[in-house]
This record gives C-alpha cells, sequence and structure tokens, in this order.
C-alpha cells in the first residue's frame, strides 16, 4: 500500500510539472512512460517513509461562458482548474 500511495504521489507530481498543450513539452511524451524513467521515478521511493505531500501553492482558477439564441438554444461550458491543477505546466510554458 505504501508503494502504491508514494507512486501515486510522485505521478501527480509529474503531472502537475509536465503535462500541458503537447507543442509546449519540454521532452517527446514517450519521455515519461519509457522503462528507464519510470524505474528511475521508482528507485527513488523511500520504502521506510512517506515522502512530504504538498498541494501546489498557486491556487486554482475556473472560467464559465453561457450563451442562448433567439430560438432558445442555451449552452453552458466551465473550466475548472480548482484543486490539483491538471495541466499547469502550460502555465510555464506560454511563450511556447
Amino acid at each position: 500500500m505504501h508503494a502504491l500511495v508514494e507512486a501515486t504521489k510522485r505521478a501527480l507530481r509529474l503531472r502537475d510539472d509536465y503535462i500541458t498543450d503537447p507543442k509546449c513539452l519540454e521532452h517527446p511524451p514517450d519521455r515519461y512512460l519509457d522503462d528507464g524513467y519510470l524505474g528511475a521515478q521508482a528507485a527513488q521511493i523511500d520504502r521506510r517513509r512517506a515522502a512530504s505531500w504538498h498541494a501546489p501553492g498557486d491556487g486554482g482558477d475556473t472560467v464559465w461562458m453561457g450563451a442562448a439564441d433567439a430560438k432558445g438554444l442555451v449552452v453552458s461550458y466551465i473550466q475548472s482548474l480548482y484543486g490539483n491543477m491538471f495541466g499547469r505546466g502550460c502555465c510555464r510554458a506560454l511563450a511556447c
């Protein structure tokens, strides 16, 4: 159970730091699924001690948009980055 939790923490940190528009990635996406890369990540897990967990400190954001036409067709859209900031790697690469 400990290894599963620690592997999940590492995966979420990597997700937060690197997931972004593929055009903005620093490395090809396959790198993060490479056996060698995953093995190196697994080797960094301390089997006797839990790594600290810290949520990103830059907060989240939510955007809502709505529109209606003359015939009554209504569309509502919400994009939320509230919690773990999925995909915030794009924030680092705005100039890509």
